[in-house]
């Protein structure tokens, strides 16, 4: 949707923030991220959306799992 081809995945992304501490690299990735985020928002407008800060995705290999989507 936003066209980035490869993200970073959540143990690499908080390895590095670990190693940078709270310097510029930081401020870094938050003005991308605002970037980022405000992009997407402009892409649906007129919907509504639910914040859930505490969400979190399991990955596995189970091939009888079934894919759960938001309503």
């Amino acid at each position: 949707m936003l066209g980035i081809g490869t993200v970073p995945n959540p143990d690499a992304t908080g390895d590095w923030l670990w190693r940078m501490g709270t310097g510029p690299g930081l401020n870094g990735l938050e003005k991308v991220n605002q970037n980022y985020v405000r992009r997407a928002l402009n892409l649906v407008r007129g919907f509504d959306f639910t914040l859930d800060i505490d969400a979190t995705q399991i990955v596995t290999e189970k091939q009888d799992a079934l894919i759960t989507a938001a309503m």
